[in-house]
């Protein structure tokens, strides 16, 4: 059986280590986590990873992968606040020189950063 501790640890770590990479520009891959988890002397196999990644996202934290032969992972962070994105919907709500489909996209992108 699998010591409690050393599981709570893994999934600090690997937060941790998704925090340092923040973009689609600076991804990471099991097989790096892996290896940067055994630089810390935690070891980990490539399943647990996996669903480690699983609860953080369902825990809110916003991992992205990008798919592909070895999926790459990164930690999406918005830089914007609540209030500045707040700011930028009454700025296009004003804006009468784009279309209403297209502003309709805008809403709802700029929307779904602050729900």
């Amino acid at each position: 059986m699998v010591n409690n501790s050393c599981v709570k640890k893994k999934i600090i770590v690997l937060l941790d280590i998704l925090l340092n990479h923040r973009s689609e520009e600076n991804t990471i891959t099991v097989n790096q986590i892996i290896e940067e988890l055994s630089n810390r002397g935690i070891s980990a196999e490539r399943k647990s990873i996996y669903s480690d990644i699983r609860v953080l996202k369902e825990c809110g934290y916003n991992v992205k992968c990008i798919k592909g032969r070895a999926n790459k992972y990164y930690m999406w962070h918005n830089s914007l606040t609540k209030t500045e994105v707040s700011e930028l919907i009454t700025i296009f709500e004003k804006e009468i020189d784009i279309n209403n489909i297209k502003r309709e996209q805008i809403f709802s992108k700029l929307k779904s950063l602050i729900d």
